[in-house]
């Protein structure tokens, strides 16, 4: 038998049940917590708009000019938040749940949502906004997300000074 720490008692068979019951009860939390989450994704299909309609309407707007949108011409623009994976997102604006019928509603009119916001009002119909939004919610991921470039080999700098740090060299 080892020796017990100041404060510490000894494990028994109890102790260990209940240690187990609590892991059992967490990992169950946190299923629930992740099957709720995945639910309220939307399929890649639509259900009040024509997404090839909505790519249309994406150009004919203009959205390109300040969003990067896969899939659409010329539409890698970074002054707003990039469109990629938008299904894959829980929120738009922060504010409403990423559902279709919300997305229609932020397109139609941003200010109603979010007082302030840098989306302008685009007077979009209320037709093209729904196509836009069954367009933006089949944007999914497709793979591993690229990851930025690794140092992959550290090379002396070319004076060779001894209070000087190594240089990064990436391929």
């Amino acid at each position: 038998m080892s020796a017990l720490a100041f404060g510490e008692e000894p494990v028994t068979g109890r102790v260990e049940m209940s240690r187990t019951r609590g892991a059992l009860v967490m990992a169950v939390l946190a299923a629930t917590v992740l099957v709720a989450c995945n639910s309220a994704r939307k399929p890649a299909t639509s259900t009040i708009g024509n997404a090839e309609l909505g790519k249309e309407a994406i150009e004919k707007y203009g959205c390109g000019s300040c969003h990067t949108i896969p899939g659409v011409k010329e539409a890698d623009a970074l002054v707003g938040p990039p469109l990629t994976h938008f299904a894959e997102r829980s929120f738009i604006a922060g504010q409403l749940a990423n559902t279709e019928e919300n997305l229609a509603r932020w397109i139609r009119d941003p200010q109603a949502v979010e007082p302030g916001t840098a989306m302008p009002n685009l007077n979009v119909s209320p037709e093209d906004a729904q196509n836009i939004a069954a367009y933006i919610t089949t944007i999914k991921l497709n793979g591993p997300r690229r990851r930025a470039p690794r140092p992959s080999l550290i090379v002396p700098p070319p004076t060779g000074g001894a209070g000087s740090a190594p240089a990064l060299l990436l391929l």
